[in-house]
C-alpha cells in the first residue's frame, strides 16, 4: 500500500492542461485500477503514442517509446488473452 501511494504522490506532477499527456495519464490510472498495473501501464504508453502520431508530435516522444508500444501492441493484436 505504502509503493502505490509513492506512486499515487507522482500524479501531481502530470501536466493536464495537455491534452494527449493528461488524457493518456487518466486512462493508465484507471485501466491500473481496472486491470493490472501492467497492462494499464501498457495500454497507456500504446494511446500515447498514437496520440503523438496522430497530433503531429511524433519527435517530441523517445525512440525508445516507439519500439515498446509497437512490441506491446503487437503482444496484445498477437497473443490471445488467457
Amino acid at each position: 500500500m505504502f509503493i502505490g501511494l509513492l506512486m499515487f504522490v507522482e500524479v501531481a506532477r502530470i501536466d493536464f492542461s495537455d491534452v494527449i499527456t493528461g488524457g493518456a495519464a487518466t486512462l493508465t490510472l484507471i485501466l491500473m485500477a481496472v486491470t493490472s498495473i501492467s497492462d494499464g501501464m501498457a495500454i497507456g504508453l500504446i494511446v500515447y503514442a498514437i496520440a503523438m502520431v496522430i497530433t503531429g508530435r511524433a519527435r517530441q516522444v523517445h525512440p525508445i517509446a516507439y519500439g515498446l508500444a509497437v512490441v506491446l501492441g503487437a503482444y496484445y493484436v498477437l497473443l490471445p488473452p488467457l
